[in-house]
């Protein structure tokens, strides 16, 4: 799956839910924002010659060869080896959730840290979350008084 970041509000968007192939544009649904498929050529490539590539064309060239960065192998499934920052990009789960997945999900696999001391931080960052849910529940409570 690649990922294109949105130059308005910065949050990254799976390429083929981002790019309409119909209009030849891009829509981040998050802000809203708009780009032509023109503009993203220029901002890939810099280069005019591209300007007349095609939605697919683009993609294949650019998006296709997934970027990948090493993952050691206690955050990589043993049988289908899905990588934990997949699921937690895939379910986009907030900072502290996406800590706890990853510990839990490693848990007993990194030789240098016990099974214990990751669950032990996976709890650590629930907690922290539970913590920023409540204060900001106060908040918009403050806010709406």
């Amino acid at each position: 799956m690649a990922f294109i970041k949105c130059t308005h509000c910065g949050k990254h968007e799976n390429i083929n839910k981002a790019i309409d192939m119909d209009s030849k544009g891009y829509f981040c649904s998050s802000c809203g924002n708009t780009r032509k498929l023109t503009e993203l050529i220029m901002e890939k490539t810099k280069d005019e010659d591209n300007l007349n590539m095609t939605y697919p064309e683009f993609v294949k060239k650019f998006y296709s060869k997934k970027e990948e960065c090493s993952s050691p192998s206690y955050y990589i499934g043993k049988y289908k080896g899905i990588k934990a920052i997949d699921i937690v990009q895939d379910f986009e789960l907030t900072h502290n959730l996406a800590n706890a997945v990853e510990y839990i999900l490693r848990a007993g696999k990194k030789s240098e840290n016990p099974i214990e001391q990751d669950l032990s931080k996976a709890i650590d960052h629930l907690r922290f979350e539970l913590n920023f849910l409540s204060l900001q529940k106060e908040s918009l409570k403050k806010i709406n008084d």
